[in-house]
């Protein structure tokens, strides 16, 4: 697992126009929920992470986000749910393409 990113990969990673994942990054350095830090192998790049405290909310929100996958697929039936993976599998599959 990568533990920090360049900001533009960020921004392409979550699939945002430049200017608008500029200012989610801004938004979320002001906030303290990620850092930024100098890049070891090139000196003019900043690199982010995510913070201890944005990690805290993240394991904070995970069992919550699980609980509203479960109440999201449970009316869908078995094909339901494999056509679903399927399709989430193939916009992943699209994406890590571009």
């Amino acid at each position: 697992m990568v533990d920090s990113y360049r900001e533009m990969e960020l921004i392409h990673i979550h699939l945002l126009e430049d200017a608008s994942g500029i200012e989610v990054i801004k938004r979320l350095l002001n906030r303290g929920l990620i850092v930024e830090f100098n890049d070891p192998d090139d000196k003019r790049t900043k690199r982010l992470k995510i913070s201890a405290e944005g990690k805290g909310i993240l394991d904070n929100l995970s069992p919550k986000m699980s609980e509203v996958y479960a109440k999201m697929l449970a009316d869908l039936s078995v094909k339901g749910k494999m056509q679903l993976a399927s399709y989430l599998k193939a916009l992943n599959d699209c994406h890590l393409e571009h």
